[in-house]
């Protein structure tokens, strides 16, 4: 509501005509002549002449030029400016142009989180925003970083020390600098989200963009909003499907057993340290030495695979010794004892812990609205197999958002969300994949009666062992849910 009036004549106040806008700046175009609405949307200003043009302003809405021709009574309504609003970014409790905080505020958009090789939405943000470190350290299947490093961090050691035995965590022991994660507006973890069902991701890097959050925006805030549905929009269904595989990155080139057999007993044999080599060699003190088997069955049970071939063959028979040659047990001369004959085996253990791992995604959605309300459900499952054997990552989610339209200015949005995660980690990764995977070819994996041999030592253990005795299955099960008023002030609006 306004009203503006020459020199020579008083204004008058003007009717209400819609809701009032206070704080509306109107200036005389060209000149510095200007006043702001009252609370009530009241204004009255005093120009020089009848003629000019009155320049109406407000921030998000489009400004309007209206000429005053003689007139001594001006009502204005003003629209929304969706386009003004979005160069425009209200941080906290103040606002900011987006010229200013460009660098700091990074966003990415569905399409950047589209047939991602992992389950992880974690994985996804690296090398592509600006000032974001993803330290991903481990292969473990379903795990993305624990740490999220925002221009350096604020703390010492923020990529941990990687120690490697702590329950499947990627980094180890850390002082943990990773950033605030809201999803849908609820401070959470973004680790099992589901890749298929956020519709952005922006990262907030500094104070200026973090403010609102406090002291637990320290670190740089991480804002994931999911997939919602449109409204006036037909029912849409679609279903994606993912198949992917992984590969170790490496084999490592140790000795076979034969190599290692002819070394070891050489080595022990003409050392001058003072060792008991007959223990060794002789009694079956290391997986390279030879023992005297008296009874049947004992040689399927010891953990030496090296042993005098006439031995076996007198005690287990032939035919034993036999099945063990098809089996890809092999014969040769002992470097040490020219003419007697050793029978050994190469447990091939490298190659028994690494595969390709296969995963599968599915991910079902139908989304779509009508004029008062509109919806998004999806539903999704996810199976990555590791390539260390033993290793997957298993998640059932599902997630629904919902919109409804009270009013013409008034809107509730509701959120579901529910997960269930199976993982299967390596508990003590540095045990098993450091140590493990390097122990002697000549360690016997599984006895005859196809049970697993517990290993070299307790921290040089075998994997397949572990497999069988300990229970490392996890399962946790999440229900999330939010319930948001939203009130649009961006209708037209008469002062």
């Amino acid at each position: 509501m306004g009203r503006h009036a020459n020199c020579k004549s008083p204004g008058r106040l003007l009717r209400v005509q819609g809701e009032t806008l206070p704080g509306v700046s109107v200036k005389l175009k060209g000149s510095t002549i200007g006043i702001s609405t009252d609370v009530n949307g009241k204004y009255a200003i005093r120009i020089p002449s009848d003629q000019g043009i009155l320049v109406f302003s407000y921030l998000g809405f489009k400004a309007r030029e209206v000429p005053v021709n003689g007139q001594k009574q001006i009502d204005v309504v003003l629209e929304s400016d969706v386009t003004s609003m979005e160069e425009v970014l209200i941080v906290g409790y103040t606002q900011q142009s987006r010229t200013k905080t460009t660098a700091a505020i990074s966003k990415l958009g569905a399409d950047e989180l589209k047939n991602i090789a992992s389950p992880n939405p974690v994985q996804a943000l690296q090398g592509k925003i600006a000032g974001v470190s993803v330290p991903v350290t481990t292969g473990q299947p379903g795990v993305g970083a624990t740490n999220i490093i925002i221009r350096g961090g604020t703390k010492p050691n923020a990529y941990g020390s990687g120690l490697g035995n702590n329950g499947g965590s990627s980094t180890g022991a850390s002082d943990s600098s990773s950033p605030l994660v809201i999803v849908d507006g609820v401070f959470r973890s973004m680790n099992d989200v589901n890749p298929d069902n956020i519709e952005s991701l922006q990262v907030m890097k500094d104070a200026a963009s973090t403010a609102i959050y406090g002291a637990r925006g320290a670190n740089g805030v991480i804002v994931i909003k999911t997939k919602g549905g449109k409204a006036n929009s037909k029912m849409t269904i679609a279903l994606n499907h993912r198949t992917t595989w992984e590969t170790p990155a490496r084999d490592y080139d140790y000795l076979n057993a034969e190599q290692y057999l002819r070394l070891a007993r050489t080595t022990v044999k003409n050392t001058a340290d003072a060792l008991d080599k007959n223990n060794l060699l002789n009694n079956g003190g290391f997986s390279a030495g030879t023992r005297v088997y008296t009874q049947k069955g004992q040689y399927g049970k010891n953990i030496n695979l090296t042993a005098l071939y006439d031995n076996i063959v007198s005690v287990e028979g032939q035919s034993y010794v036999d099945n063990l040659l098809s089996k890809g047990w092999k014969v040769m001369d002992d470097p040490i004892n020219p003419g007697t004959k050793l029978l050994y085996a190469d447990n091939n253990y490298q190659d028994m812990l690494w595969n390709t791992g296969l995963s599968s995604n599915e991910n079902l959605s139908i989304s779509g609205g009508g004029e008062k309300s509109d919806f998004n459900l999806s539903m999704g499952y996810t199976n990555q197999a590791g390539t260390f054997v033993g290793t997957k990552y298993k998640r059932y989610d599902g997630l629904g958002n919902f919109g409804f339209k009270a009013a013409d200015n008034f809107r509730i949005d509701v959120m579901l969300n529910y997960q269930n995660v199976m993982p299967n980690y390596v508990d003590g990764f540095q045990n098993e994949l450091v140590r493990g995977t390097r122990i002697t070819p000549l360690i016997r994996t599984f006895k005859d009666d196809g049970n697993p041999m517990p290993g070299e030592l307790y921290t040089v253990r075998n994997r397949f062992h572990t497999l069988m005795y300990d229970d490392t299955r996890t399962s946790s099960e999440r229900l999330v849910s939010r319930v948001a008023e939203r009130f649009d002030h961006h209708q037209r609006v008469a002062f």
